[in-house]
């Protein structure tokens, strides 16, 4: 027994610590392999992610240039009819230039071929000169007559081509030269007829331009008449005033705060303006096209309520209101406008209580449609 706890005192077992360690090995192996494979997934995802917006961002840039191309098509097809309007007066020009430098080469070609005509015709006489002293001379050479006899057949036909040449060239001149005419006729047509229709428009423009003037001048007549009657009508009111071409009511008269119902002091006043316009409105022409516009104004303080959501709406309520009891009290709808502008178009700076009531308003303006 002693023998056996000295030999296992001496030599320890190793092996439990061998397989601790191993087993920490795998288990470190086995979460670095969990670490890596996560690391993967959410790369993989991120770069996914990146390669759609990649694609997103390179469809719309194909979109903007497919855009572009239209526009710069759109942009040569004005252009290609622009220039093809122009270059038809040019294409007729240069056609008649063409045709005169046809008609001066052949004209050059036909001198040419005269000249070569009568060089042929010189030779041949001193051909036939030659021929006649070779006779004389040497009757006996047969050889040489042939010779000389086809010499003078060949200078004949070469004659007789040049003729047909020359004939040939007078045709087409006097063809080039009809065609000439008719273009210059044409041409000619043409611009008496460009003429023409310059008259007729000039003519036309000043026409307009004169009914024009005289609409205007009959407007601001009628408007000069209509606001001297409004002047006389509201003199005793400092809260009704007239600026220019319009007539101007402080919202309080017409509407209480925030409403866009007419009040009972609103609907008097604006009968008042009725009755004034219906004293001029029978002297006014059927066609001058007057109309009264309606335009409503507010302050720059917010407003949101359950029928308001905002100064725009409240100022074209108003306006519409206005216009609904102006076509009760018999004016024609074709002759009213309702535009609202919100708190936009102030009079004042709207800084003081003063001013922000200045700036809450219906204006009636005078204009024409």
């Amino acid at each position: 027994m002693a023998r056996r706890r000295r030999f296992s005192n001496s030599e320890p077992n190793i092996w439990p610590g061998f397989t601790d360690a191993l087993a920490g090995l795998v288990v470190a192996l086995v979460f670095l392999l969990v670490l890596f494979f996560l690391f993967e997934v959410v790369l993989s995802r991120q770069v996914s992610g990146q390669e759609t917006q990649i694609q997103k961002l390179q469809s719309q840039v194909a979109r903007l240039v497919d855009r572009l191309g239209e526009t710069q098509q759109r942009s040569e097809r004005l252009e290609q009819q622009l220039t093809r309007s122009r270059d038809r007066n040019e294409r007729l020009r240069s056609e008649l230039g063409e045709r005169e430098a046809a008609l001066a080469s052949l004209r050059t070609t036909q001198q040419r071929t005269e000249e070569e005509l009568t060089r042929a015709r010189k030779a041949l006489e001193r051909r036939e000169t030659a021929l006649a002293q070779t006779r004389r001379e040497v009757r006996g050479a047969q050889s040489n007559l042939e010779v000389l006899t086809g010499q003078v057949a060949t200078l004949n036909q070469r004659i007789e081509r040049l003729e047909q040449a020359l004939a040939r060239q007078e045709e087409e001149r006097e063809a080039a030269e009809e065609q000439l005419a008719q273009t210059r006729q044409e041409l000619a047509s043409r611009e008496a007829t460009v003429a023409e229709q310059r008259n007729r428009i000039e003519t036309m423009a000043a026409r307009i331009q004169t009914q024009l003037l005289e609409r205007v001048e009959e407007l601001a007549r009628y408007r000069s008449e209509f606001f001297g009657r409004l002047r006389e009508v509201f003199a005793d009111r400092p809260d009704i005033k007239i600026r220019g071409d319009r007539f101007v009511f402080q919202s309080e008269i017409l509407f209480p705060s925030g409403k866009a119902e007419l009040a009972s002091g609103g609907r008097e006043e604006l009968t008042r303006f009725v009755d004034v316009y219906q004293e001029v409105a029978n002297r006014i022409p059927e066609g001058m096209g007057m109309i009264i516009q309606v335009e409503g104004h507010t302050d720059r303080v917010p407003i949101e309520t359950s029928r308001f959501r905002s100064n725009w709406e409240l100022s074209t309520a108003r306006a519409l209101s206005v216009v609904r009891f102006l076509i009760d009290q018999g004016l024609p709808p074709k002759r009213l406008a309702a535009a609202g502008y919100g708190e936009y178009h102030p009079l004042t700076p709207g800084r003081t209580p003063a001013e922000r009531r200045q700036n809450r308003r219906i204006e009636l303006k005078i204009t024409q449609r």
